[in-house]
């Protein structure tokens, strides 16, 4: 099983005390009783309305305290995201880091060719191959919604080429309710075929902030709860517009909209897996965008990781990695190399979006910078795995033996160990010739760019049994599917 890169010390990094954990808790209980949530689906409304905890007025639910604290308590603290592959399987609520590939771009950012273009199934079936090779991505999202088949099961095609094309763990995405049956039908062949002991994908719900769950977003909720799959429940309030423009009424907000559909899941399905998930940073007041690399995101972030230490719920969805500039650039580095550290430093356990290429406040992909951002998580872990200290790493006897004015280059306990020492990346040379780059060769995007090119031409990953790509290939033209996928 794979258990992420848990640091040696503990993560630390905090930006609440106790007093602020338990007046933001408190806030939030009276929002949810006293404004309520519009849960705008009848299923979900006759829920509430059998629970003694909680008054519906139309759409309109209030939440009594005691039932949004009993849904806290029913949540569980640990599970496990299932792969293909249980190699990859991630254990949720232990404290690792990982770091998802990206979710939801329409456009891929064609650096060599200084373009942005409408992004294809097959840019998604590529980038799925190198999401596979990638170590530092320990679960794949759906990473472009492919503009090349119809709207309506793009995400459905989408999902086909994730299960076939990698061995780990896959958050799919689906737009609508209506096709979460066929989903539920190809991962169920896919577990069945892998012998997985749970679903091998997981689906997310995302609140209309402020306050209100559409019918779509709440007949995810149901049925993940109804059959088990793990949920991630998400926040994407904006500072300033669809919430206040504190941080600490963003917070509130957020924390009121991902208890009530945690509350939904745990009525539905007691113990179902759910983790909690935000998005929510500040809106740009010149422009109204989302600043997805601002440090009002890291704050966020890191106050949402001690909320979920309080509740004892995975902060399965803390976003990272995510650039507002255009291109892989010096911005680019700046802003995904902050934002990856900011929330691995603070207890973020899955880091949406950290390893994946993501430019543009999330519109579009760079494959170079996929790549690019694979080597940043590689510094990132190891910071966090620390400085080992025990009798081997102190040396004593190395230092006697090499002794004053001598040199530890070919000793054994140097060849042993430096590469565990010492991290090493194929794309960040340290040759200090003080001259100007003479071609773009030495540029890491040029570099960056061959390793795409590289994992591209040789990775192959073990794809889905002839007879489940047959059925799978079956349901997709069943749902009105032209293209041959299998």
């Amino acid at each position: 099983m794979l258990t992420g890169t848990v640091p040696l010390g503990g993560r630390t990094a905090s930006v609440l005390t106790q007093p602020d954990l338990e007046t933001i808790h408190s806030a939030t209980l009276r929002v949810l009783w006293e404004v309520g949530v519009e849960f705008q689906h009848q299923g979900a409304l006759e829920t509430f309305r059998r629970s003694p905890g909680a008054t519906v007025d139309g759409s309109r639910v209030r939440l009594a305290p005691e039932t949004v604290e009993q849904a806290i308590s029913q949540s569980p603290g640990e599970f496990i995201l299932h792969a293909r592959n249980p190699a990859y399987d991630l254990a949720l609520g232990q404290g690792g880091v990982y770091y998802t590939s990206a979710f939801g771009a329409t456009f891929v950012c064609d650096s060599e060719r200084e373009r942005y273009r409408k992004a294809t199934l097959g840019d998604l079936a590529q980038y799925i191959l190198l999401s596979d090779k990638l170590e530092n991505v320990h679960y794949v999202l759906t990473p472009f919604i492919p503009q090349d088949v119809p709207p309506a099961i793009a995400e459905i095609y989408a999902a086909a080429i994730q299960l076939n094309s990698t061995e780990k763990h896959v958050g799919i995405g689906v737009p609508t309710p209506k096709y979460l049956d066929e989903v539920w039908e190809m991962g169920q062949l896919v577990a069945e075929a892998a012998g997985a002991e749970g679903p091998v994908y997981s689906l997310g719900c995302t609140v209309n902030s402020p306050l209100v769950y559409s019918e779509e977003m709440v007949s995810k909720i149901i049925h993940t709860a109804q059959h088990g799959i793990p949920l991630r429940v998400v926040s994407g309030a904006l500072a300033g517009a669809t919430a206040p423009v504190t941080l600490a009424g963003a917070l509130v907000t957020q924390n009121a909209e991902v208890l009530a559909g945690i509350t939904l899941c745990q009525l539905t399905n007691p113990g179902c897996p759910v983790v909690y998930g935000t998005f929510v940073g500040g809106m740009d007041m010149r422009t109204s965008k989302w600043a997805a690399a601002a440090p009002e995101m890291s704050l966020i972030n890191a106050a949402s990781a001690q909320i979920c230490q309080m509740y004892d719920i995975p902060l399965g969805y803390g976003t990272g990695g995510v650039a507002d500039c255009r291109v892989p650039d010096v911005r680019a580095g700046l802003e995904k190399g902050l934002t990856n550290l900011g929330a691995a430093l603070c207890g973020v356990e899955v880091i949406h979006d950290g390893v994946s290429g993501l430019m543009a406040g999330g519109m579009a992909i760079s494959f170079e910078q996929f790549v690019i951002d694979n080597e940043v998580a590689k510094w990132i872990n190891r910071f966090l795995q620390g400085i080992e200290v025990d009798e081997s790493s102190l040396a004593v006897d190395v230092i006697k033996t090499v002794g004053p004015g001598g040199h530890f280059l070919d000793h054994e306990h140097t060849l042993s160990r430096f590469r565990r020492e010492h991290l090493i990346s194929p794309l960040l040379s340290r040759e200090y010739q003080l001259e100007w780059p003479a071609s773009e060769r030495e540029d890491i995007v040029f570099q960056a760019r061959g390793r795409v090119q590289d994992i591209l031409s040789t990775h192959r990953p073990p794809e889905l049994e002839p007879e489940v790509k047959t059925a799978i290939q079956a349901i997709l033209t069943r749902i009105g599917g032209e293209r041959v996928l299998f």
